[in-house]
């Protein structure tokens, strides 16, 4: 099966927003997929995300300078050929990276000429490595099945040389048909030998891993240092060792892929009953999990509906009631015996309660979409100037980085003001001795999606509750109603969008929401509204 040529992935990492953006625009022009940084932390993120094949990196970083990076990417992605750059040249830093394992140095101003022919460079090398190791894993899966022609022939009496001719042809074709049916098959499917080194991968098992099968083949699964991207599959062909059949899910946390993969290990038994290896075989289950879990909690949310709309009408009455008589207290009877601050602080908790209720309709009782094409960053700046005095009053700094060319997007505006204020008062509590909220905005023109990046610096949540906090009535607050982030999910999801959580204890919280510019089925919910 012949494979399409993918254009290579270059990162460049540098703090200079002009020199990142003229090498990207040429080095695109030139047929290649470039990804950019402006700081090391990120840097590190994105190289341990996916590989690269190559990565421009500047020596003078903010944060983790170039040359630590450059030794922490070596570590974990040997094979990206890394060009380092600097505005000045210094024979010890130029020492280190040759040391670290960089391919190039270059001095600032630099050439993109130059430059391009360095990295054209760069990929010819990795291209060379690529085909070394694919031969040796050829080479090595021949020799086993030479070495199993030899067991064949040492164990019978050859009659003739005919003979000899027809196994020999047998074998080359048992092993032409194995291959043929390792790659028709409609799963992913990758052949390791007892010592983990992987000699086979078909079409579907390089797109479930998102790595090329040339830079699979060869590769040792239970060598210590080895690219994110195939941790699972260490992890379980170390598992395999200890049982003859295993099966897990796992899912790929790539932003543009996810995945849920059913993994089946089996082994490889010779005619002696002997382990010669095993074989992975991986089914692509997404879609069946998603509808089964969108049956669940539609399941949820019908039973939430029907109990929250009897119990808010239940409830609701005699709220209305003593709200009225202790509205009567405070201003007829208040001033007798001191008694008004204890009918105000009933007033003000009958106040919470139907607060709450009202949270609990809204949830249970979502209303119609009305969409039209709005701007996200005038919506975040309306939301900006109504909660800029009060965080500011209790400390906390609004950063902004609005992507001027974000384009508009069809949505429900009081939704997504909804969605974001959830979010902001969420930081704000998370902050109550001060700190720093940031908002990003990003646009994504080649999957035409809309990003929204809000973090805070706040307390964190805690790695045990991160698994439950879109779950309805979980909360980690005293006061909560364990709804809001609950209906900021149910609201991205009515968009077709998604919202992705991270955080980490006693450093901060982030959410990204990905939201389509335009979706089909959103188009004719705006036709039914119309």
């Amino acid at each position: 099966m012949a494979l399409i040529k993918k254009p290579p992935k270059i990162l460049i990492i540098d703090d200079d927003p002009s020199l990142r953006r003229i090498f990207k625009r040429f080095l695109t022009t030139n047929g290649c997929e470039v990804s950019t940084s402006g700081d090391s932390e990120e840097g590190l993120f994105l190289s341990r995300s996916e590989f690269f094949n190559v990565i421009i990196l500047d020596i003078a970083l903010p944060g983790i300078d170039g040359l630590a990076l450059l030794s922490k990417i070596k570590s974990f992605s040997p094979d990206t050929e890394v060009i380092m750059i600097t505005g000045y040249w210094n024979i010890e830093a130029a020492v280190q990276s040759f040391k670290f394992g960089a391919h190039d140095y270059l001095t600032k101003p630099i050439e993109i000429d130059l430059l391009f022919q360095v990295v054209k460079k760069a990929l010819e090398k990795q291209a060379l490595g690529f085909d070394k190791r694919h031969l040796t894993a050829e080479i090595q899966f021949k020799s086993i099945i030479l070495e199993k022609q030899k067991e064949m022939l040492e164990g019978k009496v050859i009659e003739s040389d005919q003979r000899i001719f027809r196994l020999i042809k047998r074998e080359i074709f048992t092993k032409w048909l194995f291959e043929k049916l390792v790659e028709s098959l409609p799963l992913g499917a990758m052949v390791i030998d007892k010592e983990g080194q992987v000699l086979m991968c078909n079409k579907v098992q390089e797109i479930f891993s998102g790595i090329p099968r040339d830079f699979l083949l060869g590769k040792n699964l239970f060598q210590k240092s080895l690219p994110i991207d195939l941790k699972p599959w260490q992890e379980m062909a170390r598992t395999f060792l200890e049982s003859k059949y295993y099966e897990v899910k796992v899912v790929d946390q790539r932003p543009k892929e996810e995945r849920i993969l059913s993994i089946t290990l089996s082994s490889l038994i010779d005619k002696k009953g002997d382990s010669t290896g095993f074989i992975f075989l991986a089914a692509d289950i997404t879609n069946e999990k998603k509808i089964e879990e969108q049956i669940i909690q539609s399941e949820k949310l019908n039973a939430i509906g029907q109990l929250a709309t009897s119990l808010a009408h239940q409830i609701r009455n005699p709220l209305a009631i003593i709200g009225s008589a202790t509205q009567y207290c405070i201003e007829k009877e208040g001033g007798k015996n001191g008694l008004k601050k204890y009918f105000k602080i009933i007033y003000r908790n009958v106040q919470n309660a139907n607060k709450i209720i009202s949270e609990l309709l809204d949830f249970a009782k979502p209303k119609l979409l009305e969409l039209k094409q709005n701007d996200i960053n005038q919506i975040l700046i309306e939301l900006y100037r109504l909660i800029k005095v009060d965080f500011l009053k209790n400390g906390i700094r609004i950063l902004r980085r609005f992507d001027r060319y974000l384009p508009k997007v069809l949505c429900d505006k009081e939704s997504l003001k909804q969605v974001f204020f959830n979010l902001f008062i969420n930081s704000k509590e998370a902050m109550p001795k001060g700190g720093v909220i940031s908002i990003i905005t990003k646009y994504n023109s080649r999957d035409q999606m809309v990003e929204i990046i809000i973090k805070d610096t706040g307390k964190g949540i805690g790695k045990k509750y991160m698994p439950n906090i879109f779950n309805p009535y979980f909360t980690t607050k005293e006061k909560g109603t364990g709804l809001g982030l609950s209906i900021v999910h149910r609201i991205i999801s009515e968009h077709h969008g998604k919202i992705t959580p991270k955080s980490h204890e006693g450093k901060g919280t982030k959410m990204t929401i990905i939201l389509p510019i335009i979706h089909s089925k959103l188009q004719d919910v705006r036709r039914e509204n119309e």
